[in-house]
């Protein structure tokens, strides 16, 4: 292969790991955010069902399991955050390396620093979906449906 071919080529990949980081943290962010206002949404439905006891606020225990998972979701939310950052700080530095020593870097050590993110972000669409699942059996439990 010729050397002004390499050279697209290299060029050629480098491109597809910008456009895909570029796509992953855009879509994921969006996800993130949704998810983010869907657990401030449920915190506020637990408030809106909370009843005013006497020797302070109840919470049906339904609405306080959910109340738990809302607020895993968050922390989850926070923990992503923290390690997109760092993340985005090794990727930037493997890259400055390897383009430096010319290099080329494999797409697939790109793939393989999202994975905590990812996992981040499933578990915490998992436990949002339960815990709308808990408010959801409160309502029912409510309305004697259960």
């Amino acid at each position: 292969m010729s050397a002004p071919l390499e050279a697209e080529l290299e060029k050629t990949h480098a491109d597809a790991a910008d456009e895909y980081a570029r796509t992953f943290l855009e879509r994921a962010g969006k996800v993130g955010d949704v998810a983010r206002q869907l657990a401030f949404a449920g915190i506020a439905i637990v408030w809106l069902f909370k009843s005013d006891a006497v020797s302070g606020i109840a919470v049906p225990w339904l609405l306080g399991i959910a109340l738990v998972l809302f607020g895993s979701c968050l922390f989850l939310d926070l923990l992503q955050a923290i390690t997109l950052a760092i993340q985005s700080e090794l990727w930037h530095q493997m890259w400055t390396r390897n383009t430096v020593s010319g290099r080329h870097l494999e797409l697939a050590r790109f793939y393989l620093t999202r994975r905590p993110f990812r996992l981040l972000l499933m578990v915490e669409l998992v436990l949002l979906g339960v815990a709308y699942g808990f408010v959801v059996a409160f309502f029912f439990s409510t309305l004697h449906l259960i």
